[in-house]
């Protein structure tokens, strides 16, 4: 009886599997089982795969919430693939516990064991698949005050599957950006990331926004000079810009807003990201503008007891 492929990929990758074991062993190179490895590293779709070995990353880092809002959003962001986790209320039972009201937020060993759970489970099947470039192809994007959120993922029969999850730090040039811009920066941000998938399909994909007015920024006639160039590398891809409500953009808002992105300390945003932020003052301009703020406190008063004496 035949073997039936799954997909064109499993076929392509069955195929180039075959292809360098001959080379191999017309090279005389000898492989042992005991130190292989279950991936395909040769030709083109296979070596694809290479640049998505990191494509789950930003989950696997998901840093640990300490506050409930930071738990509702990592569960937000779960909650969209449910149906494809068995026992999926059962496997957040202690999570979901956290958020009761007048419930102490205390993370004990049983939610820090689901919250790794639930977290190793998108590195998993049914949740994520490989990239077919036949199918469905949907691109989501959100950015917030310093970070960008992107997901892409893929429609087949069982659903809307991700293929990668990632997340891009706005610069300090991008920081002072008009949000139209930012959201448009998410966009670019994405093509350029996973350009080699997308450049090349035949069918237009869609990519996913919650500002309304970028649905039209392709046809639009005046453009900035960087708006422009952007707009004359998106028009190298073939895609539809779709608008959805921010409430909708579950997943990649929970990417552009996790709480690493903003620390509890203005300090420890600053020291850990030097490149957003120039010196404005001196030292000498410092202690003179802390004078000039002593001698306004002291005239104040004088004029309050002046006040007061005429009262």
């Amino acid at each position: 009886m035949p073997q039936v492929w799954n997909t064109w990929a499993m076929f392509f990758q069955v195929i180039a599997s075959r292809f360098m074991l001959k080379r191999f062993n017309k090279s005389s190179i000898g492989l042992s089982p005991r130190t292989s490895r279950p991936s395909n590293v040769f030709l083109a779709l296979p070596t694809f795969d290479l640049k998505l070995l990191k494509k789950v990353q930003q989950i696997l880092n998901w840093p640990q919430p300490k506050k409930i809002k930071a738990l509702q959003r990592f569960l937000g962001f779960a909650n969209f693939y449910r149906f494809f986790i068995k026992t999926y209320s059962k496997e957040i039972s202690a999570l979901t516990s956290l958020l009761k009201k007048h419930s102490p937020f205390i993370f004990n060993e049983e939610a820090l064991s689901q919250f790794q759970i639930l977290k190793e489970a998108f590195n998993t099947a049914p949740i994520l698949s490989h990239f077919n470039p036949y199918l469905p192809t949907i691109v989501e994007t959100d950015a917030s005050d310093y970070a960008l959120g992107v997901v892409f993922s893929q429609v087949n029969d069982t659903g809307k599957h991700p293929i990668a999850f990632d997340r891009g730090k706005i610069l300090l040039a991008e920081l002072n950006y008009e949000i139209h811009d930012k959201e448009l920066l998410g966009i670019v941000w994405a093509l350029k990331h996973w350009r080699d998938f997308l450049l090349p399909l035949s069918d237009s994909f869609e990519v996913l926004t919650d500002h309304r007015s970028l649905q039209y920024f392709m046809s639009s006639k005046v453009l900035t000079h960087l708006q422009a160039h952007w707009a004359e590398f998106l028009s190298e891809f073939h895609f539809i810009i779709t608008y959805r409500p921010g409430r909708l953009a579950t997943l990649p808002g929970a990417l552009s807003r996790r709480d690493d992105v903003y620390p509890e300390r203005v300090v420890d945003f600053i020291s850990k990201n030097p490149q957003n932020f120039h010196q404005v003052l001196n030292q000498n301009e410092i202690q003179e503008s802390r004078f000039f703020s002593i001698k306004v406190d002291m005239f104040s008063d004088v004029v309050d007891q002046i006040c007061m004496v005429w009262i």
